[in-house]
């Protein structure tokens, strides 16, 4: 099975193995994946919730947590539920304080819900845990420009095309 080009059939037998053992988190989570992968954020929202309700409830075997958290975050803010991702996120930084995809997605949706000295904090995080991300030196510039600290904001972008960001490139926040 290689599950990166033959999605429907991943799934098909995700599925097939949730029935058989229903309580191992990762076969609900790898079909969240999947389903993620061909745009259904909805029905990945659920897989990753029986995922996360598993590993919870698994005494026997520890899982990944904090990506399953960001995985289910992640569908939250594609369906457009910053409220809930930034949760879901927050969740995931519990668990592990240095995870750069919670701290750089957080970002974003406190960004989208006009917390921007808190999204400012979340880039700057990131940053130090990845501090050649060339879309996180953007977005805190994007961030910095709507708090009009415009010069600030273009070291930012300096710093993105620096880290390898075409100074050409359309970047949408």
């Amino acid at each position: 099975l290689d599950a990166s080009t033959d999605l429907p059939n991943a799934i098909a037998e995700y599925s097939m193995a949730s029935r058989v053992l229903p309580a191992h988190a990762l076969a609900w989570y790898n079909r969240g994946i999947c389903r993620e992968r061909l745009g259904d954020a909805a029905a990945a929202l659920d897989d990753f919730t029986q995922a996360i309700q598993r590993a919870e409830a698994s005494a026997r075997e520890t899982y990944p947590l904090a990506d399953f958290y960001h995985n289910r975050a992640f569908c939250k803010r594609k369906l457009a539920d910053f409220s809930g991702a930034l949760d879901d996120y927050s969740s995931a930084l519990k668990l592990d304080s240095h995870h750069f995809k919670s701290l750089y997605n957080r970002a974003f949706c406190l960004d989208a819900l006009g917390r921007r000295e808190d999204a400012l904090r979340d880039y700057d995080a990131a940053l130090v845990v990845e501090p050649r991300s060339a879309s996180a030196h953007h977005n805190r510039g994007v961030v910095l420009e709507k708090l009009w600290r415009l010069e600030d904001a273009v070291r930012a972008f300096d710093n993105a095309v620096d880290n390898g960001m075409a100074p050409d490139a359309e970047y949408h926040h």
